[in-house]
């Protein structure tokens, strides 16, 4: 096998696959990245058997072949070349696999492709096409609030709900993650003719945030979405991406949405972030507790801890309900307000012990919820 592929388009296949391999392989040969030469392009697979990536260059192809490499040593020897072509050929029989860049000379020792799991494609002739940009505000919208502790447990993925609205009879795609604690959900219109419908499947948090990483190197700007067989499968011009679904039934998360608020605030979402931030230093570092207060069309923001201190901090709010204090883990405040993309927010509520709800007024497709803690003041 022999070919030429530029350092920069190479580096990036190569962060993208490597993200499939297991950080302790079952199998020796899991821990390689395998590389196929063919018809002018380089195609590039890793796999921990659950998760597999796929991602394909172009390359000035001399002589055809395939070979797997170190996954981990590949991509430290091709992340510090110079930034020039790098010329690969591969010994057929001794399985030696030489790069060239410049004057950098490296001989890897390689592994017959042979050894390496056989992938076979799924079939994705059915799928939705959302735009990369929108799949990837909407992740950081909604993934941050999926359980990080326990990855095995249906908490610990992302909800994907494809379905056909009755009313308007457009097509929603809809993402949501909950960890108990908190809940965000974010609806989409799909546009154009999408196949697919009336589906419910939960992706594992891991996947779909590498997804989102490996997908902005692509050279796509939309993706396409299929489900099969118990497995998603994320691609587009040069990349596929396919993984197992979390098994088990997602909480009905609709039915803990308040519906009768009686207390509205509408906040600056920055202003009321960097007091959340500030405010935050002093809160206990175990309960993260701050201690919310709605009066008068003001928001004061208070936390202490016995070892340090306390601090409080007063911003304008127009509110509309009577006098409430409600306590949070600041954390759960933080994050919401890091990720929307909106100059104003509403929050809504009911009482001290009654979830909250978060939006953006600027859009109404996104939602998040938080549970306050019971304290007694």
């Amino acid at each position: 096998m022999k070919f030429k592929v530029p350092k920069n388009t190479l580096d990036k296949a190569i962060k993208s696959v490597s993200k499939a391999v297991p950080s302790k392989g079952v199998q020796p040969i899991l821990n390689n990245i395998l590389l196929e030469n063919k018809n002018g392009k380089l195609t590039l697979n890793a796999t921990d058997l659950d998760f597999t990536i796929e991602a394909t260059i172009p390359s000035q192809n001399e002589e055809e072949g395939s070979i797997t490499i170190s996954a981990r040593k590949l991509e430290e020897v091709v992340s510090k070349l110079d930034e020039d072509e790098i010329y690969i050929q591969v010994d057929p029989e001794s399985f030696k696999t030489n790069l060239i860049c410049k004057k950098s000379h490296f001989d890897l020792v390689g592994v017959s492709a042979d050894d390496f799991p056989k992938i076979d494609k799924p079939d994705v002739s059915s799928f939705v096409t959302i735009e990369k940009n929108t799949f990837s505000k909407i992740v950081n919208l909604v993934a941050f609030a999926a359980s990080k502790y326990d990855t095995n447990n249906i908490l610990g993925g992302v909800l994907f709900v494809i379905r056909r609205d009755a009313e308007t009879n457009k097509q929603i795609f809809e993402m949501a993650a909950t960890d108990g604690n908190r809940l965000s959900s974010y609806e989409y219109v799909l546009n154009g003719d999408n196949q697919v419908s009336n589906i419910e499947a939960v992706v594992p948090l891991k996947i779909v945030m590498d997804v989102q990483r490996i997908l902005d190197s692509s050279v796509d700007d939309n993706i396409q979405i299929s489900f099969l067989n118990k497995q998603v499968i994320f691609f587009t011009q040069d990349r596929f991406i396919v993984s197992r679904l979390v098994e088990g039934v997602y909480p009905k998360y609709k039915q803990l949405i308040p519906q009768n608020h009686d207390k509205m605030a509408q906040l600056d979402r920055k202003e009321l972030l960097s007091c959340l931030e500030r405010i935050a230093v002093m809160a206990n570092e175990i309960t993260n507790l701050v201690k919310l207060s709605f009066k008068d069309n003001k928001l004061t923001i208070e936390s202490s801890n016995q070892d340090f201190g306390k601090a409080d901090e007063e911003m304008m709010a127009e509110y509309m309900g009577e006098t409430l204090d409600i306590f949070f883990n600041v954390k759960y405040l933080i994050e919401p307000l890091k990720n929307i993309d909106s100059q104003m927010i509403q929050v809504s509520m009911a009482g001290p012990v009654t979830a909250i709800v978060i939006k953006p007024i600027s859009d109404e497709s996104f939602i998040h919820l938080v549970m306050p803690i019971k304290h007694s003041s």
